[in-house]
């Protein structure tokens, strides 16, 4: 019975070690390359963006050199999102009018962003170096009532794939690509 359980395990591991070997060995020579320029929106996601005109905020997002990023700004309370939007590496991008409310920001590293279409359905991705990331700090984008009027509140993102400080004013926690996704 014990020789049993061994080989059930062995079955298990190995199936896991294919599997994850499989995965990692993917063709996205079928994909199709895309270039974005900074403030694009990628295609594949459908979703409904939400603007507040009368609203001059932002969450302007600089990015360094080593990479591209995608960005989804994420509602805190209903985890829609709201905004997505491609910066290229080196570049800076101001998301503008955003509704009163808490946020949150989903990152996307890495370069040679692709597309594929199977079975219906669209799937996009950076097929290099990619890293996803769901920033813990939460973006209060509400008007502040002062006696002289009310504050508009701004945010600034410096990103890039590395730091050097180990005192980084911007936590997060490092997702799946799935968790990217949703």
């Amino acid at each position: 019975m014990n020789n049993q359980h061994y080989l059930n395990c062995f079955f298990v591991i190995f199936s896991l070690c294919f599997t994850l070997f499989t995965y990692s060995q993917e063709n996205y020579d079928s994909w199709t390359s895309v270039n974005y320029n900074t403030g694009d929106t990628p295609s594949c996601l459908t979703f409904k963006p939400k603007y507040d005109f009368k609203l001059e905020n932002f969450l302007r997002i600089s990015v360094g050199g080593n990479s591209d990023i995608v960005v989804k700004l994420m509602n805190n309370s209903t985890s829609e999102c709201i905004r997505y939007v491609y910066i290229n590496g080196g570049d800076t991008y101001e998301i503008k009018s955003i509704p009163e409310g808490y946020y949150y920001v989903k990152i996307a590293f890495g370069s040679d962003w692709r597309k594929s279409l199977a079975l219906g359905t669209c799937f996009a991705k950076f097929i290099d170096n990619n890293e996803y990331l769901r920033g813990e700090d939460i973006l209060d984008f509400n008007l502040v009532k002062t006696p002289y009027g009310y504050e508009v509140p701004f945010y600034e993102l410096k990103l890039d794939v590395y730091t050097t400080n180990k005192n980084n004013s911007f936590d997060s926690e490092q997702i799946s690509e799935d968790e990217f996704l949703k």
